[in-house]
C-alpha cells in the first residue's frame, strides 16, 4: 500500500506502509494555509477502512474506488499555523479500534494574515491580562515556537530579568538608607552563666538564691557561682526586615528560574532547527529571521540573569541589617512601620508596586500555552477590540468585566479564556446599557425559558441552537426586565475577502434571533468582520449613511468591516487605528444611542 499527499500534480509525500506497523514520513517542504492538498491510498485491502486526522480535525469521508481511495483536494490547512500532525489510521471492517499506520508533520505558514499580524493579534489579546496569566486553553491545531514564547512567555520569562533589574535599581538606594538606621528590637533571653553578684538576675534565679540562704553581696561568699541571668541584645530580626529579605530571596530564586527557562528555550529552538529552516519558495525561513537572533537574545538574557543573581546574593553583606534575619513567607502586610516610617514606607511602596505591576511573575503555576485555531483567536481579538473601544472612546461605566478572567480550578492563578455566553455590561449616563455578548446561544423558546435566558431562536427553520460570534445589545429599562432598543449581530470570518458563500452562512441570524421579554428581533443589523487586505467598511444601502441605517425597519441592513491586526504596532501599542475604523461604522450607531437625550 502507498500513502500519497499531493498538491496539483506534485506528490509531496509518497510512503509505502502496511497494517502491521506505523510508518513515519518527513515532508521537506513548507506549505501555506491556503494551499490545496489531496490524499490518496493506492492498492488498499478491501477489508479495511481508513481515515485521516489533520491536526485536531478529521478529514471528510473519502471516495472508495476499485484500486485506490481518495480525499478530494481542499484547503485542509485553513486555520492551521506551525507544525501540523498528519495521521493516517486504519481498522478492519469487523473492528471498532482505529490504529495509526502512517504519520508525520507538515509545516504551515499563515496566508490569510501575515505572520506579523498573527503575532500582533496575540499581543493585543495579552493587553487585558497585563500582570496576570494569559492561558488560552483549547485543543490545539498546531504550535510554532514564535507563537507562544515570543508574544506571551517572553514578557513573563526571558525579559523578566529586565523588569527585576529596574526594580532593584529603584530598591537598592532605599536599602542603603535603611542600612544607616535599620529597624531593630530588644531581645531578652535567659542563660546559665558564672556570676559575681552584679548581674541582672531573673526572678527565677533570685528565688533560687533566696531559698539557698546564700547572699552574693556579702564578702567571703563563693564567687563565681552558677546562676540564671537575663541577656538583652539588639537585633534586626523584625517582621519588616524579614519581608525585605524574603523578597530579595525570591528575586534571586526567580532569576535562577528565568535563566534556566531561557536555556530550555534555547535548547527547544535548536531542536526545531530542521523544520524552521524550511520555507515556501520566495520566503526566508523562520530560522534566519527569528530563531538565530532569538538565541542570541536568550543567551544574553542568561548572562544578565546570572550577574543580577550574584549581585542580590551579596545583599546580606552589603546591607548588614539583612544578615541573619529569620526566614518567612512573603506577606506584605501594611504594618505601622511599613506605613509610617519614612524609609521603610518607601521600601513598602516599591515592593507593592513591583508585585502588583508584575503579578504574572508571582504565579506558582507553569505557563501552559495552548493556542486555539486562528479563526477562534480572531474572534477573541475582535471581542477585545470592542471591549476596549467602548471603554476608552465613550463616557461609559463598566458594570462588569469579570468574564474576561477566570480562576483556574487546578492551580491558583487567573486565566483568560473567553467562554461562550460571557458578556460585558456598560452603562451610559442617559440610563441605557450596552451589552457585548460573546457567542450567545439562541435555543428554542421552551429551552430558553427553562434555563432563564431572554434570548431564543425561531423554530420555523429548525430547532438547533444558533450561536453568532458577537451580539451588541442596547437596552433600556430595569435590568430584570430590559427593553431592547437596538441590536447588532456580528459574525467574524477569518478570510481576506467576503463572498456570497459567507453571507449564505450568516443570513439565518437576521430573521431567527429574538429576545423573550419584548419578542423583538435582536438583529437590527448584521455585520461580517474579517481581516481584509485593506481597511474599509460598507453597507448594502447604496449611498446611505450609518445614521440612515438605524431608521430602516425590518432588519434589512447588512455591513462588512475589514479589521486586521496592525503590523507596525508594538506589544503595548495604541489601538486607536482600530478605534478610528469603528468610529465611522458600528461605533457611529452606538454613539447615536449614547448621546440620545
Amino acid at each position: 500500500m502507498r500513502f500519497i499527499i499531493h498538491q496539483s500534480h506534485n506528490n509531496l509525500v509518497s510512503e509505502e506502509f502496511d497494517l502491521s506497523s506505523c510508518r513515519v514520513f518527513f515532508l521537506n517542504e513548507a506549505l501555506e494555509e491556503t494551499d490545496f492538498l489531496g490524499f490518496t491510498i493506492e492498492d488498499y485491502p478491501e477489508d479495511a477502512d481508513f481515515r485521516i486526522h489533520l491536526g485536531d480535525k478529521q478529514l471528510p469521508s473519502a471516495a472508495y474506488h476499485r484500486r485506490f481511495i481518495e480525499w478530494e483536494k481542499s484547503q485542509y490547512l485553513s486555520n492551521c499555523i506551525g507544525k501540523v500532525p498528519v495521521i493516517l489510521e486504519a481498522r478492519s471492517k469487523d473492528s471498532i479500534i482505529w490504529r495509526p499506520v502512517c504519520s508525520g508533520e507538515v509545516i504551515c505558514y499563515p496566508s490569510k494574515i501575515s505572520r506579523r499580524q498573527y503575532k500582533k493579534m496575540l499581543q493585543d489579546i495579552s493587553i487585558i491580562s497585563r500582570g496576570l496569566i494569559l492561558d488560552i486553553v483549547s485543543k490545539t491545531n498546531s504550535l510554532f515556537g514564535w507563537v507562544a514564547t515570543k508574544s506571551i512567555d517572553e514578557l513573563s520569562g526571558v525579559e523578566e530579568y529586565f523588569l527585576i533589574n529596574q526594580f532593584l535599581t529603584r530598591f537598592e538606594p532605599i536599602l542603603e538608607r535603611i542600612n544607616i538606621d535599620p529597624g531593630n528590637r530588644l531581645t531578652v533571653t535567659n542563660i546559665q552563666s558564672l556570676c559575681y553578684g552584679q548581674e541582672n538576675f531573673t526572678p527565677k534565679s533570685l528565688a533560687q538564691i533566696s531559698r539557698s540562704g546564700a547572699d552574693p553581696r556579702k564578702k567571703g561568699s563563693n564567687r563565681p557561682f552558677q546562676c540564671e541571668i537575663q541577656r538583652k541584645e539588639r537585633t534586626f530580626d523584625i517582621w519588616e526586615n524579614r519581608q525585605i529579605a524574603a523578597l530579595c530571596s525570591w528575586v534571586a530564586n526567580r532569576l535562577s528560574f528565568v535563566a534556566n527557562k531561557a536555556q530550555i528555550q534555547i535548547d527547544t529552538i535548536k531542536r526545531d532547527k530542521q523544520w524552521r529552516q524550511i520555507a515556501p519558495k520566495g520566503k526566508m525561513p523562520l530560522w534566519d529571521i527569528e530563531d538565530a537572533p532569538r538565541i542570541a537574545q536568550l543567551e544574553a538574557s542568561v548572562d544578565s540573569c546570572r550577574k543580577i543573581q550574584r549581585r542580590v546574593s551579596l545583599y546580606p553583606k552589603r546591607f548588614g541589617f539583612l544578615e541573619g534575619v529569620g526566614v518567612t513567607k512573603l506577606d506584605l502586610k501594611p504594618t505601622p512601620k511599613f506605613t509610617k516610617d519614612l524609609f521603610y514606607s518607601h521600601a513598602y511602596v516599591a515592593m507593592v508596586d513591583f508585585i502588583s505591576n508584575n503579578g504574572i511573575m508571582f504565579d506558582s503555576g507553569k505557563f501552559e500555552q495552548k493556542l486555539k485555531e486562528t479563526s477562534k483567536l480572531y474572534e477573541y481579538w475582535v471581542y477585545i477590540i470592542f471591549f476596549f473601544y467602548l471603554k476608552e472612546r465613550f463616557p461609559l461605566s463598566v458594570v462588569s468585566e469579570a468574564p474576561f478572567l477566570h480562576l483556574s480550578a487546578n492551580r491558583d492563578q487567573y486565566v483568560m479564556d473567553i467562554n461562550s455566553g460571557d458578556h460585558i455590561v456598560f452603562s451610559a449616563q442617559n440610563g441605557l446599557r450596552i451589552v457585548i455578548h460573546y457567542e450567545p446561544k439562541f435555543m428554542s423558546r421552551n429551552d430558553a425559558e427553562d434555563i432563564g435566558s431572554r434570548l431564543f431562536r425561531s423554530s420555523l427553520r429548525g430547532k438547533r441552537p444558533l450561536v453568532p460570534d458577537l451580539l451588541i445589545e442596547i437596552l433600556s429599562g430595569p435590568a430584570e426586565s430590559p427593553k431592547l432598543e437596538y441590536g447588532i449581530v456580528i459574525d467574524c470570518k477569518y478570510t481576506t475577502r467576503i463572498h456570497e458563500v459567507h453571507w449564505n452562512e450568516v443570513e439565518k441570524y437576521q430573521s431567527q434571533l429574538f429576545e423573550r421579554i419584548g419578542l423583538q428581533n435582536v438583529a437590527n443589523q448584521l455585520w461580517i468582520i474579517h481581516p481584509g487586505e485593506r481597511p474599509y467598511w460598507q453597507i448594502n444601502i447604496p449611498g446611505g449613511s450609518i445614521e440612515d441605517t438605524v431608521r430602516i425597519p425590518n432588519s434589512t441592513v447588512q455591513g462588512v468591516l475589514s479589521l486586521a491586526p496592525t503590523m507596525n504596532e508594538k506589544i503595548q501599542g495604541s489601538l486607536d487605528h482600530h478605534f478610528d475604523q469603528l468610529d465611522d461604522s458600528i461605533g457611529r450607531i452606538i454613539q447615536m444611542f449614547v448621546e440620545r437625550k
